[in-house]
């Protein structure tokens, strides 16, 4: 209907260990994104089908255009004060919105509430009144202006990044407020924790499950209403002001939902459209082996609904990126792969990194924020890829890593609760296993033989091999220093080889807010009716920012969003 016109028992301490102040590493272990029609990915998802990014009448493909919103329904299905689209960052305007005595309905496109920000551990913020409280002073302008200066280099708005600033302390007391049980880490106080509880590991998976089923509970009990499995499929607009949306759920029934103050889209980025990628983030569309850090749903939709009513965008060719982007789609394998899945956390050890010349080209160890770094790295080599090489010891090696946070391997002792089980095997090994059958981990009984099997040249692979081992055997890396630890000699066959690029977060590229977080068009018009929190909204990392280094990380400015659109919102007037 369209318009008309330890292994297991991590110390706080040892998660920390190596993470530097400077580092959105930790905290960034919350982004995640996803695919069309999918409520929860199977290890072995294929590959998101789309359509050639240039079309022979030279337009954009269809899952890039605009969407163009639809004219009122005869009869709307369900009526609220404000409708949300996606509960990851979603979830703060919800709660916000049901306390200020609002009416709330959610469309959420996965079988569970949450989103990708349900899978993080780590909330980023400056001065909430629990950091003061606990001794904590920071220079909230100082941080401000460092932040513009080194990472975004004045490409993002002050007046935005100062707001969100503010913002962010608030969410953290907020939550303290409804039993959020927060702890706070010496060596890195800008980062606030919700623990696992006993029996799970300390710090290190999916801590924010906990938030989410808390305020879920919280939300259903004041009569807010999730619409879970309904993705949103158009916005519903009339007399220039967005007044509801359609949605469609598991059995292709549409569901009209009106809302009479607002709209908030908060259904993450395009992370999974990757011709939306090669338009608005062109890094990422060449340089991204896998999506790793987001839940499938992050398919741009709502971003396109936006534009279809005048959105402007702002952010860019930015995004978040880490290592593990294994290249599954080279042998026909997923573009999305869970972080913790087990091929992922083997890619992201200490292994030998060389790139398609056989040539080591940086510094590889396992700090922190080496969870950004080296994806930048891995990107920067001939055709956006580097090549891990290791031996069969590597089920015995990987533990000499020392990994932390999401690199330290799924065992099957832990607790089975940290996350749907369909997402990745809780032994880490069974994930390798299938990489190695599905082709994107090379095996063979050869250097020689691995070498073709990967692309690259033999003479050069046994060359770095050897060269390798020698410093292996000397404990000293005269070209960059790698720890002696980390220096596992590749001597005993059977070898293997994995191909990999960037591993991606989210996408900083979306919809033009203004500081209530309501949607733009190109000249700052505000379009009535509806809003966008982050990543649906973009700008706040700056343009052409590819790396890892946020203000807030991706938790904090998805639920500092969330609560600055509900509590906006809330003030809105009943158009009906």
């Amino acid at each position: 209907m369209p318009e008309e016109k330890g292994k297991k028992n991590l110390s706080r301490r040892a998660f920390m260990k190596g993470a530097t102040a400077g580092s959105a590493g930790v905290a960034a272990m919350g982004m995640l994104g996803g695919a069309a029609g999918i409520l929860m990915p199977s290890s072995a998802q294929a590959a998101p089908k789309y359509q050639p990014a240039c079309p022979a009448n030279g337009e954009d493909p269809e899952d890039v255009r605009p969407i163009p919103p639809l004219a009122p329904p005869a009869k709307w299905d369900k009526e609220a004060d404000i409708v949300v689209v996606g509960s990851g960052g979603g979830i703060a305007a919800i709660a916000r919105a049901v306390e200020a005595g609002n009416k709330v309905i959610c469309l959420e496109k996965m079988s569970i509430v949450g989103g990708t920000t349900r899978h993080g551990s780590a909330f980023r913020c400056w001065g909430s009144k629990y950091q003061e409280d606990a001794g904590y002073h920071f220079d909230k302008e100082e941080v401000l202006t460092k932040y513009l200066e080194d990472s975004t280099h004045w490409s993002s708005d002050p007046k935005m990044n100062r707001h969100m600033l503010a913002k962010a302390g608030e969410v953290v007391t907020w939550l303290a407020g409804l039993g959020v049980k927060w702890e706070i880490v010496d060596a890195m106080p800008m980062y606030v924790w919700a623990p696992n509880p006993p029996g799970h590991p300390e710090w290190v998976y999916c801590t924010f499950r906990h938030i989410f089923d808390m305020l879920e509970k919280r939300i259903r009990k004041q009569g807010g209403e999730f619409l879970l499995g309904t993705p949103c499929t158009g916005l519903v607009r009339k007399n220039g002001r967005i007044i509801g949306v359609e949605g469609t759920t598991l059995d292709g029934d549409k569901v009209y939902v009106k809302a009479k103050k607002a709209v908030i889209l908060s259904a993450g980025g395009m992370q999974m459209n990757r011709n939306m990628l090669k338009k608005w983030i062109p890094t990422a569309y060449r340089c991204v082996g896998s999506v790793i850090m987001s839940m499938p749903s992050c398919t741009g939709e709502c971003i396109r609904m936006a534009q279809g009513v005048g959105a402007d965008m702002d952010g860019l060719d930015s995004f978040f990126v880490y290592d593990g982007g294994v290249d599954f789609r080279e042998v026909g394998g997923p573009w999305f792969r869970y972080i913790y899945s087990g091929d992922i956390q083997l890619a992201r050890q200490g292994w030998l990194h060389i790139n398609q010349g056989c040539e080591r080209f940086m510094q590889i160890d396992m700090r922190g924020d080496h969870f950004h770094t080296r994806g930048m790295g891995i990107m920067a080599q001939p055709g956006g890829r580097a090549y891990n090489i290791f031996d069969s010891n590597y089920e015995k090696d990987i533990w000499k890593f020392k990994g932390e946070m999401c690199r330290l391997p799924i065992t099957p002792d832990m607790p089975h609760d940290m996350w749907q089980k369909e997402l990745a095997p809780m032994d880490w090994r069974i994930a390798v296993k299938d990489a190695i059958k599905m082709g994107a981990i090379r095996k063979a009984d050869t250097l020689e033989e691995l070498a073709g099997k990967l692309g690259l040249d033999p003479k050069k692979l046994v060359a770095v091999v050897k060269r390798y081992n020698s410093y292996a055997d000397a404990g000293k890396d005269p070209e960059f220093n790698k720890p002696a630890f980390m220096m596992m000699p590749i001597r005993k066959p059977p070898f293997y080889g994995l191909k990999q690029g960037g591993g991606m977060g989210a996408t900083n590229c979306g919809v033009r807010v203004n500081l209530d977080m309501q949607v733009l068009d190109a000249d700052l018009n505000i379009i009535p009716g509806l809003y966008a929190t982050y990543f649906t909204a973009g700008g706040l990392e700056g343009q052409s920012n590819v790396g890892g280094t946020s203000l807030l990380s991706c938790i904090g400015a998805a639920l500092t969003s969330g609560l600055v659109a509900g509590d906006a919102a809330s003030k809105e007037k009943r158009w009906a």
